[in-house]
C-alpha cells in the first residue's frame, strides 16, 4: 500500500491547473505528472526540465510527487488525512470561454465533446446552465477540504505577491526570489513562444492569457445566468 504524501493541483478544466502545476511543482522543486496519463511529459523540453523536482534548492517537506486532475475526489486515490490538496479556481464566465474554445478545436476527449453538444442542440442557454452545474459541484466538492487555494484572476494580477503568501504557509522557509522566478521563467510569452497576454491562438491549450475575456463573448442575457455562483 502506497502511504507517501502526495501534492494535488486540482480544477476545474480550462481554469488554469497546468500553470499553476508548473509554478508550484518548480517552487517546492517535486516532480510534476498530469494524472490523467502518467506516462505523459509536458511538451517542451525546457518544461519538464523545470518540473522535474531536481532543483538545488529543497524540496518541500514530507511530499514526492505532484498530482494534476480535474477529476472529483471519489475518482482519485486522494487522503484527505495526509496529502497535500492545492484547488485552482477562476472567474466561471471566463473559465467557460476557453472551455468552450477548448471542447470546439476538438482538443478534449470525446465524451465532454459529446455531452457539450448535446446540451448545445437544446440552445447556449441550456448548455450555459449545464456547465454552470458542472462547474460549482467541482468547486463544492474541493475549495472546502483544500488546504491551498488559488485565484487564477489574482494570480494574473499579483504574481508573486500573490502566490508567496499562499505557498510559504506550507513551506515556512520559502524564498520569494524562487516564487519570482517561476512566474518569469513560466510566463505566458514563455509557454507560448514569444505570444503577449492577450495574443490568441485558437488552436493553442495557452489560448489567450488573460482575465475578462467573458465580456467580447457573453450576451448580458447569458452573462447574467453566473450571477448566482458569482455571489455565492
Amino acid at each position: 500500500m502506497d502511504t507517501s504524501k502526495k501534492l494535488w493541483v486540482i480544477g476545474f478544466p480550462k481554469s488554469g491547473n497546468t500553470w499553476v502545476c508548473y509554478l508550484t511543482s518548480y517552487i517546492y522543486n517535486v516532480p510534476y505528472f498530469d494524472f490523467a496519463d502518467l506516462n505523459s511529459k509536458p511538451k517542451q523540453e525546457w518544461v519538464y526540465e523545470n518540473t522535474r523536482g531536481q532543483h538545488e534548492w529543497d524540496r518541500i517537506h514530507g511530499i514526492d510527487v505532484l498530482y494534476k486532475s480535474h477529476k472529483m475526489i471519489e475518482d482519485l486515490p486522494v487522503n484527505t488525512e495526509t496529502d497535500l490538496i492545492l484547488y485552482v479556481h477562476r472567474d466561471p464566465r471566463d473559465v467557460y470561454i476557453s472551455f468552450k474554445h477548448f471542447m470546439e478545436n476538438g482538443l478534449a476527449e470525446w465524451k465532454g465533446r459529446l455531452q457539450y453538444r448535446f446540451f448545445g442542440f437544446l440552445g447556449e442557454k441550456s448548455r450555459i446552465k449545464w456547465f454552470i452545474n458542472q462547474w460549482e459541484n467541482h468547486l463544492k466538492e474541493w475549495a472546502e477540504i483544500a488546504d491551498l487555494n488559488v485565484s487564477y484572476d489574482s494570480l494574473l494580477e499579483e504574481g508573486a505577491d500573490y502566490l508567496y503568501p499562499i505557498l510559504k504557509k506550507e513551506k515556512e522557509d520559502l524564498d520569494k526570489e524562487i516564487v519570482e522566478s517561476a512566474i518569469e521563467k513560466f510566463s505566458f510569452k514563455s509557454m507560448t513562444k514569444g505570444r503577449k497576454r492577450g495574443s490568441e491562438d485558437k488552436d493553442s491549450f495557452f489560448r489567450k492569457g488573460v482575465s475578462g475575456d467573458w465580456e467580447n463573448h457573453l450576451s448580458k442575457e447569458e452573462s447574467d445566468l453566473f450571477n448566482p455562483v458569482l455571489k455565492g
